[in-house]
């Protein structure tokens, strides 16, 4: 049986170039899995691990089964010393991941080893005398971080800030003012970088108020002409306009502020209602379930309702404190509303339509309809009628003026 999926292992590798997972070999492989449970009693990877394969890189599909312990180390101690030739450091344990060779896991399973012993046994975790696994050199992380900085530079116009910087994939700004022992902007000070450019050098000065949102307006609409959406915040950056703090700063407008005010939709739909009086707000609910109600002749559902262009459940409720039923009623509507022909319909109008449901059930099956069947109807359900009415489904029959007592046939 051992050999027996050995060879299937194989013809699956040379199918799909890659490792049956754990669920895939027991979805295909039912009864060799369980054989592997009841012989070997060992977790599925530990026995992909005897048959020589790593199965934490199930893309990367190697068999190292036939490499001794000093083949193996071999192998990664050239990959490693390639690496360190090339970019002057130790790769940490995050890099050596990317590196096509055994995975960690795979290493501490078979020969129970740390990555640092790991460096320490292939001789790969000094350079040029001092012990830097853990640590770039500080040359080699600052001609990084000017490489990245330079680049931001050349397409922001201004410096970059911790959040920004923080995208640099170079570490985060806490291990830099650690390690250097600096604040983030002495650290950039230090590097030869003016802290004048922490901004985007306002060269709209000589503008006047409109003038300066009239360049902007045309900014973004020019961006939506292009991408056929508005920039988010990070996208505006670099368009050719003033930079959301001058306009925090200068005219105490957030960004989707900014772009309500400019004409444009928020990124956030609902976030305009920020900006609405509790009055505006309800004009526009009733506005949008209403376009809705034209099309479908019903109230929208909670679903359908958060589909339109209106704020999250949970704003609606923090700000106004209404569920979404509350607020259908603070807006005049009523449950029945909900159902499709019974939209604005006033009392007695519901009664009549009612009928005719329950009169062309009569006619087609010579008989009244049980609650059960009414209530499969296109209609108001018996318990909406005895919420909303107080009717029982015989009071609601007797009053639409059917003879309840008449007898089934």
């Amino acid at each position: 049986m051992r050999k027996k999926i050995e060879r299937l292992v194989r013809e699956y590798i040379h199918s799909f170039n890659m490792l049956p997972t754990e669920r895939e070999f027991k979805d295909k492989y039912m009864d060799e899995y369980k054989w592997i449970n009841e012989n070997y009693k060992i977790k599925y990877n530990d026995f992909l691990i005897e048959l020589g394969y790593d199965p934490y890189k199930i893309s990367d599909v190697k068999n190292y089964g036939s490499l001794s312990e000093e083949e193996i180390y071999g192998l990664i101690k050239n990959k490693i010393k390639d690496f360190i030739d090339r970019y002057e450091y130790v790769p940490n344990e995050q890099i050596y991941k990317t590196l096509p060779l055994p995975s960690l896991k795979y290493l501490k399973a078979r020969f129970n080893i740390t990555y640092p012993r790991l460096l320490k046994n292939t001789d790969c975790d000094h350079i040029n005398g001092f012990k830097i696994y853990k640590h770039i050199p500080k040359e080699v992380l600052l001609r990084q971080v000017k490489l990245k900085i330079d680049e931001y530079l050349k397409n922001n116009n201004k410096l970059p800030n911790k959040k920004a910087f923080g995208r640099f994939k170079v570490g985060s700004v806490q291990f830099y003012e650690k390690r250097f022992q600096k604040t983030y902007y002495d650290l950039l000070e230090s590097l030869g970088y003016s802290l004048k450019l922490k901004h985007k050098p306002l060269i709209y000065k000589n503008y006047s108020y409109d003038e300066i949102f009239e360049l902007t307006r045309n900014e973004i609409k020019k961006f939506v002409g292009e991408h056929g959406v508005v920039p988010t915040q990070f996208q505006y950056g670099k368009l050719n306009a003033p930079s959301e703090i001058y306009f925090k700063k200068r005219h105490n407008l957030t960004y989707n502020a900014l772009l309500l005010k400019l004409g444009f939709e928020p990124i956030n739909p609902g976030e305009k209602y920020k900006y609405f009086t509790d009055e505006e707000c309800f004009i526009r609910f009733k506005g949008e379930i209403e376009r809705f109600a034209r099309e479908k002749n019903r109230l929208p559902n909670g679903e359908e309702f958060q589909s339109l262009d209106v704020p999250s459940y949970g704003y609606i409720k923090k700000r106004f404190k209404f569920t979404y039923k509350e607020l259908i009623k603070y807006l005049g509507y009523s449950e029945i509303d909900f159902i499709e022909g019974y939209l604005g319909l006033k009392e007695e109008e519901v009664f009549e339509k009612i009928k005719e449901q329950i009169k062309l059930y009569v006619e087609k099956n010579m008989r009244l309809p049980t609650q059960k069947q009414y209530n499969s109807l296109n209609g108001p359900s018996s318990y909406l009628i005895k919420k909303l009415f107080g009717l029982t489904y015989n009071q609601l029959v007797n009053k639409l003026g059917f003879n309840v007592n008449r007898k089934n046939n």
